[in-house]
């Protein structure tokens, strides 16, 4: 028998058959309460990932893929942080420790996704040298001619853009 209150109850009866054809419930279903919270504290689950993958890499580098994967996902990121304790498990079981000039470049990128981790570990592992090529390819930045280019777009020769258009 269902637990409810009688006042919410209508019993809908045939004018020719004495016997309930209907029960309706009125705020039976405005009621119900769902357990959407499986876990039962949230953050030890959360605090747990992030010391796994502490462990993996390191403090240093952990804290700042987990800043990453923070801001790239932040309503999935315990989901986040499982695959990429998972991704990485895989990588070092098949290959060893990730490459820190690799580790490096990843953590650079402004998002990152367990999928997109998964991504650029197996390229790096496809083609290793390519890595090293595009580090060795990459000149320092000029911090006096970055800009320079842009001199010519706006006539001034500091590339501020002193002059704005008004709209």
């Amino acid at each position: 028998m269902l637990g409810f209150a009688t006042s919410n109850v209508k019993l809908i009866k045939n004018s020719h058959n004495p016997v309930v054809t209907a029960i309706h419930l009125s705020n039976f279903w405005e009621t119900s309460v769902k357990n959407t919270h499986h876990y039962r504290d949230r953050q030890q689950r959360v605090e747990t990932l992030e010391a796994a993958l502490s462990e993996q890499l390191g403090d240093n580098d952990s804290q700042r893929l987990c800043a990453l994967l923070k801001a790239s996902s932040s309503k999935i990121y315990k989901d986040q942080l499982l695959g990429t304790k998972q991704v990485i498990a895989v990588h070092t079981l098949h290959h060893g420790k990730i490459n820190t000039d690799l580790l490096a470049r990843i953590l650079s990128a402004p998002r990152l996704t367990a999928s997109q981790l998964r991504d650029r570990l197996e390229a790096y592992q496809l083609n290793p040298g390519r890595l090293s090529a595009a580090m060795a390819d990459q000149p320092i930045p000029d911090s006096s001619g970055a800009l320079a280019g842009y001199a010519a777009l706006n006539g001034q020769s500091s590339g501020q853009g002193e002059s704005h258009v008004i709209h």
